[in-house]
This record gives structure tokens, C-alpha cells and sequence, in this order.
């Protein structure tokens, strides 16, 4: 597959036919090998978020897709843990399985090992692939299983390889180089900011893990992780010394020439195991015990020292240098140049007779976006939601699950975009006709919210959950609250979700930084009625400085109407009509030269400046009311 396209998601198919057989086979092995229980995580040997369909045995295992989530099995019982975005998806999906839904972000929920603690007893073992799991999450576990002198084995493949048949095989995908003109700074230039943190832990040597920070690191790309341009390898800094560990078929000449440039040795990928067990005697070996997988943790002999630190290269690269800002801007303006286009396009389908189908929807979104020379792909499978759908956080639209786009409710719509110069993430939900009372005051709600934390202005040395009561305090005002954070970072032609920085009520103590990339995305979600949610990227600036300090703001990336159909202009404040009026008539101007003629009068239209009561009310076609139709 070339560089301009990257690897489809899909589906991971079980092995045999239903969902009973997996665990069936998974509890026969256990009896065979005198195991009490088997753990499957989701990640790869990278700790990556989306691992690549080789890796997913929790999937294979459980049915259950999400991007997070622990499956445990034992002999007579299964459960399975994941957050908040989760539990409707996980509950439609782990239905009559035999696995029980555990909400980790419930505070009553039992984490993983005092389940373990609970339900085995001493003597016990308890496999896991140490590939997958964290060396972190593996010490934890550790720990409070000894207790109980229950044996925590961390194995390889301790099961899939023998009873996953049908197992998708490691991705092959050459890399290549993320030129100059986008990046901003050299190899070179990296290495020496990485390297002065590496004195700062007195570190002689640093095993960067993550594929994203080596992405970073090097200045390469690949396509080994569905909608990431990534490329599976390892770095192992060292006096002297910089290795990368990476297939040699992943690395044309462009690729090896690049490395040699930058003074970087190449070794094959699965060497990375045994330089590590070869250290010499006293090194002082670097490493995130969260991204690092407790296998290669385990390889480093007990004579060596090891600094168990934050990775140094995400705090790095959370701060856009001026080159990306610089690109990230035009990139995401090209983004939603083609977002207004569909926007018109759809508001055009919703006047007419015919029907469109959420997949239709996000397909023709797709041909939009797909013809221009940077775009390598989406940043994340595209989720078209219509209706009920849209209180389903990460809903996929499958051929099971597609349904029309109805002339009532919401249609929410969450995408993003990869393109060498920059990674988008854009949430729109729009009132596809006739709305309700609750409906209109829930978007209303959520808009209040989206701009509290647009409009914030705070003292450097704010972190994100600092800020995030602005948006979440006024949904909980109304008994309202939503599973999942107000806004994560995002990289620049990586990860659509990037730490270390973010928008929660967690417990996140990163500071803000000017340069740093943030998601703005509160919600109401109402389990089988409907979901809301408006997203825009913003980037942190400088404000002012005064007697008082130094003080941060936000300022948007993403420029593309809000439908203000919905809107109850009676509930927003004088500061809020004049932001929500501001940034309209800021996306009709800067998209307006993007598009085409149609779409340009569909913009003046949809950026019309809201007064003091509802929005626009006309008549579509044979007689049916929408809330605010502007087509």
C-alpha cells in the first residue's frame, strides 16, 4: 500500500463460529496447562491504544471491539472492564456471551486484580502475554495477587497462536520519510532535546517503546496501525549511540539513507529483546513503565538500574513548533472546507425524498476529503450516528447496524482526517427536523459548555482538569454529566488521541503549554433517545502578562459552522451570542474561498448571526417543520 493510504481498521472475525467456542477453547487450554485464570489486554508490544488486528485477542476472545478494555477468564467466570465511552457498546456487544461488563470508571467497580484476589485462590497461576500487558499494570497486578500467593506468569502468546487459527498476520507496511518542509526540526535536534532529558534522570540509556514517539523521534512515518501513520519499531538511545529496531522490509533506501543521515544504527526488529538482556553491568536504563511492556521491562538484567519515568519524547512533542502550527492550520481549513461541503450537501439530501444512510453519509464524506495530495487517510473510523446511535460514544456504522437518516432527531457526526501536514478531529451533530423541548435544551446545554472552555483564560500552570468543571460544571447544574473527558490532545500526522496533556476530571498534572493541542467536546448522551456532542481542536496560547502573572488562553484550529437550528438563543448569555456570532461568521470567511459556489451560499446561510430567540424555522418538503432549517 503506498504512502498516500492508510490501513483499514476492520473487523476482527473470530476464528470459529460463535463467541461460546473462543471461551470454550481459552477455558480447555487453561485446564490443560492448570491455569486459574488468563488475562487479555488490549495493546500490542508498544502499549499502543489501536493495535493493529494481529494483536487484538481481547476482541477475538470477548466480541467486544472498543478501543479499550481488560478481559479476565477463569474457569467458571469471565468479566470484562472498560471505561464510560464504552458501557451502552460493551453491554450490546458482550450480550449472552457469558462475560460480565465491569465499569472501571464506576467507584464501586473491583479493579482487575482484587477480582482475581476475590474469586482464586492460593496456588493459583494467572497467564498473561507480557507483550500486551504494561509494565506498570504488571507490577500492580503482581503485587496484590503475592499477597494472596497467587502467581502472576507473564508468558508470550501463552494462547492465541495455538487456538486463534485464523489470526491476521503482522503488518508489512514500508515507512517513509516525514520531509523536512512539514517537521520544523531534525533528527539531530531531537536527539539533543531528548538527550538533556536523559541527563535529567541520569539515564546513560533510554528504551523508547511507544511507536508514535519514535514516529516523532525520527522523522518517519509508516502505515502499521489502523488510521495512524505510524511504523512498529523501538529505539534504544545509549552513550555514543542510537539504535532503531525495525524491520528491514519495512525501511526502503529512502528510509535506511535517512537513518544513516541522522547517525542512527538499524537492527531488525525483533533484536530489541536481546540488546536489552546484553546491557552492561550498572547501565541506568530510562523507560515509561506505562508504554513499555512488562516483557521487554523484564529482559533488562537485575544489574542494571531502571528510571521508571513519564516518556520524556510526549511532553516534547505535545508542543508544536511553529512549522506545525503553521501547516496544522491550513491543513485543518482544508479539512473543513470539505466538512462545509458535506454540511450543504446534506442539508440538501434532508430537503428531498430520497434515503441516506448513516454509511452513505460517511462515505460521501470520504470522497470529499480524499482528493487532495496530503490526505493519507481518516484519523479514526469515521462515526456517522443517527438518532439512538449517537448516545453510542464510538458508535461504527457496520452493514448490520446502518440505518436511514430521519427527517426528526440528531445526526451526529465525529471525523477526522491524516495528512502529512497535520491531524484533524471535527464533531458536528445536526437537527435533521422536528426537535423536542428536552432536545433543544440539551444542544443548548452542550453549546453553553463548548464555549465556557473556547472562552478560557487562565494563569500558566493550569492543567487540564483545572479547567474542565467550565464545561462539565453546567451539564451537572442540570443532572446532566457525560462518561468521558472534555478534550484529549492530538498529534500532528499521529495520534489523534495524545497525551500527556488533556481535558478531565482525572487526576492529569501536565501543565498547559503554549503550542499544546486540545479537543473541545462536550456531550449529552440519553441511552436509546440520542447523543449531542461538539467538538473543535484548539491550540494554547499566550494572553497576556500582567502584575498578576502570565496568563494562557485557547484559540480555535477548527473552523466550520455549529448548526444553530437547535439553539434556545434565550438560554445563551450576551458573552455567548457574541462568541458563537463571532466564530460563524470567522468559518463563513476563512472556508468561503475553499469552496464551491453552492456551498459558499449555504455558508452564508448557516453563519447568519443568531439573535435572541430559537433558530430559523421553514418548511421542508411535503410539509414537515425542522428546527431552524436554513436550505
Amino acid at each position: 500500500m503506498s504512502e498516500s493510504n492508510l490501513a483499514a481498521s476492520g473487523d476482527v472475525q473470530p476464528c470459529v463460529g460463535s463467541l461460546r467456542d473462543e471461551l470454550a477453547a481459552v477455558r480447555n487450554a487453561m485446564q490443560a496447562n492448570a491455569w486459574g485464570a488468563v488475562i487479555f489486554p488490549t495493546g500490542d508490544p508498544h502499549i499502543s491504544e489501536y493495535p493493529s488486528q494481529h494483536w487484538c485477542t481481547r476482541a477475538w476472545v470477548s466480541g467486544f471491539t472498543g478501543s479499550a478494555g481488560t478481559l479476565v477468564v477463569l474457569r467458571d467466570c469471565a468479566a470484562l472492564w472498560t471505561d464510560g465511552r464504552y458501557y451502552i457498546q460493551a453491554t450490546q456487544q458482550l450480550a449472552s456471551s457469558g462475560i460480565d461488563l465491569q465499569r472501571a470508571a464506576d467507584l464501586d467497580c473491583p479493579k482487575p486484580e482484587a477480582w482475581l484476589c476475590e474469586k482464586l485462590a492460593a496456588g493459583d497461576r494467572v497467564v498473561c502475554d507480557g507483550r500486551q500487558l504494561s509494565a506498570e499494570i504488571a507490577e500492580t497486578m503482581r503485587k496484590a495477587l503475592t499477597r494472596k500467593e497467587i502467581a502472576l506468569e507473564i508468558n508470550t502468546d501463552p494462547l492465541a497462536g495455538d487456538l486463534w487459527r485464523q489470526r491476521p498476520p503482522l503488518p508489512s507496511f514500508p515507512a517513509f520519510v516525514h520531509n523536512a518542509e512539514f517537521v520544523g526540526q531534525s533528527v539531530s535536534e531531537k536527539l539533543g532535546r531528548v538527550r538533556e532529558c536523559m541527563g535529567e534522570h541520569g539515564a546513560s540509556h533510554y528504551l523508547i517503546s511507544s511507536v508514535d514517539a519514535v514516529a516523532w523521534l525520527l522523522n518517519i512515518r509508516g502505515n502499521d496501525i489502523p488510521s495512524t501513520p505510524v511504523v512498529l519499531a523501538y529505539v534504544l538511545i545509549a552513550p555514543g549511540a542510537v539504535t532503531c529496531f525495525i524491520d528491514a522490509a519495512k525501511c526502503p533506501p529512502v528510509v535506511d539513507a535517512h537513518l544513516e543521515e541522522a547517525g542512527v544504527v538499524r537492527c531488525g526488529y525483533d533484536a530489541v529483546y536481546g540488546a536489552l538482556a546484553t546491557l552492561e553491568r550498572d547501565s541506568c536504563v530510562l523507560l515509561d513503565p506505562k508504554r513499555t511492556c512488562t516483557w521487554l521491562r523484564e529482559a533488562i538484567p537485575e544489574t542494571c538500574q531502571v528510571v521508571d519515568a513519564d516518556d520524556p519524547v510526549q511532553k516534547l512533542k505535545a508542543v508544536k513548533n511553529s512549522t506545525e502550527v503553521a501547516h496544522l492550520r491550513d491543513a485543518t481549513e482544508r479539512d473543513c472546507a470539505a466538512l462545509a461541503q458535506f454540511l450543504a450537501w446534506f442539508d440538501g439530501e434532508m430537503m428531498g425524498d430520497g434515503v441516506l444512510t448513516e454509511r452513505a453519509a460517511a462515505e460521501h464524506l470520504e470522497r470529499l476529503r480524499c482528493g487532495h495530495a496530503r490526505y493519507l487517510g481518516p484519523s479514526f473510523e469515521t462515526i456517522p450516528a443517527f438518532g439512538e446511535h449517537g448516545a453510542v460514544m464510538h458508535y461504527s456504522a457496520t452493514l448490520e447496524s446502518d440505518i436511514p437518516i430521519e427527517r426528526h432527531s440528531f445526526f451526529l457526526l465525529d471525523t477526522g482526517s491524516q495528512y502529512l501536514d497535520g491531524t484533524t478531529d471535527i464533531t458536528r451533530t445536526i437537527a435533521c427536523g422536528a426537535l423536542s423541548a428536552q432536545q433543544k435544551r440539551d444542544f443548548t446545554l452542550v453549546l453553553k459548555a463548548h464555549i465556557a472552555i473556547a472562552r478560557a483564560v487562565f494563569v500558566r500552570g493550569t492543567t487540564g482538569p483545572h479547567l474542565d468543571i467550565l464545561a462539565r460544571g453546567i451539564m451537572a447544574r442540570e443532572g446532566l454529566n457525560y462518561r468521558c473527558g472534555t478534550g484529549h490532545g492530538i498529534g500532528y500526522c499521529l495520534c489523534v488521541h495524545e497525551g500527556p496533556h488533556g481535558i478531565s476530571n482525572g487526576n492529569n498534572t501536565v501543565p498547559l503549554e503554549p503550542g499544546m493541542l486540545l479537543t473541545n467536546e462536550p456531550g449529552v448522551y440519553r441511552e436509546g433517545e440520542y447523543g449531542i456532542r461538539l467538538e473543535n481542536t484548539l491550540l494554547v496560547r499566550e494572553h497576556a502578562t500582567t502584575d498578576s502573572g502570565s496568563f494562557l488562553a485557547f484559540e480555535p484550529v477548527s473552523y466550520c459552522p455549529l448548526d444553530t437550528r437547535p439553539v434556545l438563543g434565550e438560554l445563551l448569555t450576551d458573552d455567548e451570542r457574541e462568541w458563537l456570532n463571532h466564530y460563524q461568521a470567522e468559518a463563513c470567511r476563512r472556508l468561503s474561498p475553499r469552496v464551491d459556489s453552492e456551498t459558499q451560499k449555504w455558508l452564508e446561510r448557516a453563519c447568519s448571526p443568531l439573535g435572541q430567540g430559537e433558530g430559523v424555522r421553514c418548511q421542508v418538503s411535503g410539509g414537515r417543520e425542522t428546527a431552524g432549517c436554513r436550505a
